[in-house]
C-alpha cells in the first residue's frame, strides 16, 4: 500500500531489537515473487502509540513498503507479496516506526538488515544459506557471497527437481553442500571482521558455527594466507564428517 513520502530525521533514534520481529519467507514456485509473513512485537520500547509502523522488502536501491498501522494498534498484513522489486539477490527487510507528530516525521526507531527466517529455520535459528532460484545458463548452482547480504546457494529454476534431488539424493547432496560450504569461507575470509555486536552480520553467524558446532576456534582474520587455507580446509573436513555425506552415499548403495 502506497504512502505519503515525508523528510524522515534521525534525531534521538531509538533501536529496534531483532528478537522483537520474525519475518518468515514463504515457500513459492521458482520464478514467482517472494512472499513473507510477519509478526511485530514493539510492547516495551515506550513508542508513542500514535507512531507509525512499516516494513520494508528491499533488494540493493529498490525497495516496497507495506503498511502496520501504528504501535497502539497493529495491523500488520497477513501476507506481503514481493512483486515490485529488484530480481537477482537476497530479500531483505527494514521495520521503521515514524513518529508523525509535528511537521517533519521523526524516525524514533529502526531495526535495518533484517534477515528473514525460512521452513528450514527452528525457533531462534536461521539458515547459514538460504536458497534462491535464477536463470543460470547452462550452469546448474552458484554460491552468492557479499559483504552485506548472507550467503545463498543459487540453484538454476530451469534444472527441474533441483532442489528436491540436494535434499533428497545423499550423492548429489554430498557433492554440492562440501564445495559450497568452502566457497562460503574462502570468500569471507577476504571480507572484512565481522562485528561482534552486530547482530545482522552474517559473518558472525559463520564464525559461531564454525566454532560451537564444528570446534575450529581460530578466527580466520588473525591468521596468515597458509594457515586460512588450513583453517578453511579444517571447517570443510569436519562439516563433511558432521553431516556423514559418505556414510549416507555408502548407506543408499548397500554397502557397509
Amino acid at each position: 500500500m502506497a504512502t505519503t513520502k515525508r523528510r524522515i530525521n534521525f534525531t534521538n533514534r531509538k533501536r529496534i531489537s531483532h528478537e522483537a520481529i520474525d519475518i518468515r519467507l514463504l515457500d513459492t514456485p521458482p520464478g514467482a515473487a517472494p512472499r513473507a509473513t510477519a509478526e511485530l512485537k514493539l510492547d516495551g520500547f515506550g513508542f508513542p502509540e500514535t507512531a507509525e509502523v512499516a516494513i520494508e522488502a528491499y533488494r540493493g536501491s529498490s525497495l516496497m513498503r507495506f503498511g502496520c498501522g501504528t504501535v497502539g494498534n497493529l495491523s500488520v498484513p497477513p501476507l506481503m507479496i514481493i512483486d515490485d522489486i529488484d530480481v537477482g539477490g537476497n530479500v531483505q527487510f527494514r521495520v521503521k516506526v515514524v513518529d508523525t507528530h509535528g511537521v517533519v516525521g521523526l524516525l524514533a526507531a529502526l531495526a535495518s538488515h533484517v534477515r528473514p527466517k525460512s521452513k528450514d529455520d527452528g525457533d531462534g535459528r536461521r539458515s547459514l544459506l538460504t536458497i534462491r532460484y535464477h536463470d543460470l545458463g547452462s550452469e546448474l548452482w552458484r554460491v552468492s557471497v557479499d559483504e552485506n547480504e548472507p550467503p545463498a546457494l543459487v540453484l538454476n529454476y530451469r534444472a527441474t527437481g533441483i532442489e528436491d534431488r540436494i535434499i533428497n539424493d545423499p550423492l548429489v547432496r554430498g557433492l554440492l553442500m562440501p564445495a559450497a560450504f568452502r566457497i562460503v569461507l574462502e570468500k569471507l575470509v577476504l571480507l572484512t571482521p565481522p562485528d561482534e555486536d552486530d547482530e545482522t552480520d552474517w559473518k558472525r553467524d559463520w564464525l559461531k558455527f564454525c566454532d560451537e558446532e564444528l570446534g575450529i576456534e581460530d578466527s580466520p582474520f588473525e591468521l596468515d594466507k597458509d594457515e586460512r587455507a588450513e583453517w578453511i580446509d579444517e571447517a570443510v573436513k569436519v562439516f563433511s564428517s558432521r553431516a556423514t555425506f559418505l556414510e549416507k552415499v555408502r548407506a543408499k548403495a548397500g554397502e557397509v
